[in-house]
Formats: structure tokens, sequence, C-alpha cells
């Protein structure tokens, strides 16, 4: 889930700093370009490891500030394709099936083609929430049992892949028209924020609990 990543990169430090100590001020310049940010085929960039190497300070003219030429590790978010993660369902739809948090990473789906097979989604659960439910069929009885999906359960997802996305990719969202049904409204509006958000994420987990073993933990 976790790897470490070598970069190399010169951060600029503010005359105002240089009362400061140096190490301090590359360690803060690096956080503030590096930390929660996410670097195309890399990652989502979690915190700074360590720093390897650091160049004598320059300064230039006509700036000021000094630049210095540094080479560091970084922990970052990077799950391989088929491992196994464990978050919390936060929204539940017809059109993106499951909206996962994990607590620092909340760009997770697992589309209604990745739950497991047949599922269908109900738009009022027991609790008036809406949510998906598994209809498992015993193969030995016939009989079918109804395993629910509801929001705030914690669930084991596989990952599927991760889908990086420049500033380039992104394309304006034109919406969804809303039905008469007050919780069919409250749920497409909800779909077209995630869809919004979505669309100018840098970083798309999907995941899929189409297998033995995954969905919510209360199954198992």
């Amino acid at each position: 889930m976790f790897v470490l990543a070598e970069f190399r990169d010169t951060v600029r430090v503010p005359p105002d700093k240089f009362k400061e100590d140096s190490r301090t001020n590359i360690i803060t310049q690096i956080e503030q370009h590096y930390g929660g940010k996410v670097v195309p085929g890399v990652g989502l960039c979690v915190c700074l490891d360590r720093i390897i190497k650091a160049d004598e300070e320059a300064i230039f003219p006509n700036d000021g500030a000094a630049f210095i030429k540094v080479h560091f590790s970084y922990i970052v978010f990077c799950p391989h394709e088929g491992e196994l993660l464990t978050g919390n369902v936060v929204h539940c739809s017809p059109v993106h099936g499951l909206i996962v948090h994990m607590g620092f990473f909340g760009d997770i789906s697992i589309p209604p083609g990745l739950l497991p097979e047949p599922s269908i989604f109900i738009e009022a659960d027991d609790n008036g929430l809406p949510g998906w439910v598994w209809q498992f069929k015993d193969e030995d009885t016939g009989a079918v049992e109804e395993m629910p999906i509801s929001l705030g359960d914690k669930i084991r997802f596989a990952v599927d892949r991760l889908k990086y996305q420049s500033k380039d990719d992104v394309k304006p969202n034109p919406g969804n028209k809303p039905e008469d049904d007050t919780d069919m409204k409250k749920t497409v509006t909800m779909d077209s924020a995630v869809t919004d958000r979505f669309a100018s994420s840098p970083l798309r987990l999907i995941g899929s609990i189409n297998s033995i073993g995954l969905g919510p933990l209360s199954w198992w």
C-alpha cells in the first residue's frame, strides 16, 4: 500500500527564513510542495521519509532567495493491482456503485459491475438510506439470502486499477437531471457532486468486491 519513492528537486528558501535552521527550511519547503499531492505514475505523497543529500545553497541575482538541490525519499500511497484494502462506505448510488473512504484518501469507487453478482440498488434500506443488496443464492438449497451493503459499513476490497489524470484530461460535467422522487433527487444531486470531484481528481482508485472474502466485514 505504501512505498518509498525518491525525488530530486530544487527548493527555494526565501530570505526571511535565513535565520532558521537550514534543514528545517528544506523539510518545510518539501512538505509544502509534495505533502498531499499526487505525482502522476508514482502515487499520493503522504509524508517525508528522509533527506538523502542536500547541496550547498546558491543565491542568484535579482531574487535573493537560496536555492538548494535536494535528493530525498517520500512515503507514497500507491497500492498495487489485487492488493486488499479496507475503508468505509460513504455513498451508495446506481451510478457510482459504492464510494469508499480510507481516512486519508477518499477518491475510491467500486462501480456496479465490480459488485458481487447479482446485486441490486435500493433507494431506502431499513434506516431510510440508499444501499446495495447482494442476492446470494445457496447452491445446495437454492435459497436466496439478501446481503446488504449500507452507508458506514467497513468493507474489504481489492484494487482493480489506479487512474491518474492530468489537468488537461479534465472535462466539464454536464450534470444529471433530477427526477421527481425526493429520495432520487438527493441521490442524483450527490452523484453529480461525486462526478464533479472525480472529474478533477488527479488520482482515482477503482476497487472490486466481486470475490469471496470481500465486501462488508460483517459478511465474513
